[in-house]
């Protein structure tokens, strides 16, 4: 009987000692399932989070620049063209913003004016 009552005591004792861990499992917060999305800047060696819509609007106004595209091309060929051949030229500009983009597109035709341009 007394050996029954010493193993009785020990589990007991052991039950008692765990209790803790176990109380403090309950009590621990789970790991939030949100990510945040960013990069890691190699410059400044932070974790630098994307900016949402709202905090783009925040940003300080841009001054609106205009300007012209011009392209001009010189063709120089190295093969044989007829003297009434013609070559075909063509080019892209485009502009990207946040909030408005557009493209142009220019096609020309050339003529051999003399020798090989």
């Amino acid at each position: 009987m007394q050996k029954r009552n010493v193993i009785l005591a020990i589990v007991a004792a052991f039950a008692l000692g765990f209790v803790p861990f176990s109380v403090a499992q309950l009590a621990t917060e789970a790991p939030s399932p949100h990510h945040i999305l960013g990069y890691f800047n190699q410059d400044t060696g932070l974790f630098e989070p994307l900016r949402t819509a709202a905090q783009e609007s925040e940003l300080p106004p841009v001054a609106a620049t205009t300007g012209t595209l011009v392209f001009n091309f010189t063709i120089t060929v190295k093969s044989a063209v007829a003297k009434n051949g013609i070559i075909a030229c063509s080019a892209a500009g485009a502009v990207i913003e946040t909030s408005y983009s557009t493209d142009e597109l220019g096609f020309g035709i050339a003529k051999l004016v003399s020798g090989t341009t």
